[in-house]
């Protein structure tokens, strides 16, 4: 892992203990379900981030607060923020919203695969899209501040699912979106040295996800996402431990690394 040493807090500044001169962290920020915002000093990204479809109270959703700053361009999620999203189901991605927010922000784009990004666009060939093929372009590294690889892993028949893995200098974070770890070929990312990994509860419900957690990624940081809202935070703190879980919207776990 690049010989990193990792310090996890939930907090909102820097660990104790953080030097001047060190690197700055890297902050997952909860928004709802499987949506966060990472950033790193002013580079930031959202995943799976703008969406209103509950699926009749099963899961959260994004509060007011975050939804139109999202669509504003505003406060956390300032204007011209990337949005990529793992697939199409409205529990994490919604075409008018993030219509709405790229149209009022101009400079907004977004990453996903093809059918979202169809949805998107409504026709529209002006759409604004950031096209990704793998890893991201030079030009795409400096108007972002971080790295970017997309790979689809299975989630279920007639859904394209894109999991994302995000480089933050010597910190690389991978997004599963929905993936299904019984049916998907959980060798897609062994080519890569993954830091932290940000899965959906069902993976722990699972012996073959259990086992790539434990296993290959014994040595990352996980997170778990996609909490029902009938589990509360507490429940699910309880079960994971402090740091290793994001449920509610604001919650955050920052990551310090420090080469040595």
């Amino acid at each position: 892992m690049n010989r990193l040493a990792l310090i996890l807090a939930a907090a909102l500044s820097l660990a104790p203990g953080c030097r001047a001169n060190d690197p700055e962290p890297v902050e997952i920020r909860m928004i709802a379900n499987m949506g966060v915002l990472i950033s790193r000093g002013e580079n930031r990204v959202m995943i799976d981030a703008l969406f209103t479809d509950a699926y009749e109270g099963r899961f959260r959703i994004p509060v007011e607060a975050d939804r139109l700053a999202m669509i504003e361009g505003s406060g956390e999620f300032p204007r011209g923020t990337l949005m990529l999203f793992t697939h199409s189901h409205g529990d994490h991605f919604d075409a008018d919203l993030v219509r709405m927010a790229t149209g009022q922000q101009g400079g907004g784009r977004i990453i996903g695969p093809a059918d979202v990004l169809a949805m998107h666009a409504n026709g529209d060939p002006e759409a604004q899209t950031e096209p990704v093929g793998g890893t991201f372009t030079a030009a795409q590294r400096q108007r972002y501040g971080f790295d970017l690889d997309s790979r689809p892993m299975f989630h279920m028949n007639g859904i394209d699912n894109l999991t994302y893995a995000v480089s933050f200098g010597e910190i690389t974070l991978l997004h599963l979106g929905d993936t299904n770890p019984d049916e998907a070929d959980l060798s897609v990312w062994d080519d890569t040295d993954i830091d932290v990994v940000m899965y959906p509860i069902w993976w722990d419900q699972s012996e073959r996800g259990q086992a790539k957690l434990n296993g290959d990624w014994a040595d990352a940081i996980h997170i778990a996402l996609h909490i029902p809202a009938s589990v509360s935070r507490e429940d699910a703190v309880a079960h994971f431990g402090e740091g290793h879980v994001l449920v509610d919207a604001g919650e955050r776990i920052t990551i310090n690394a420090e080469e040595r």
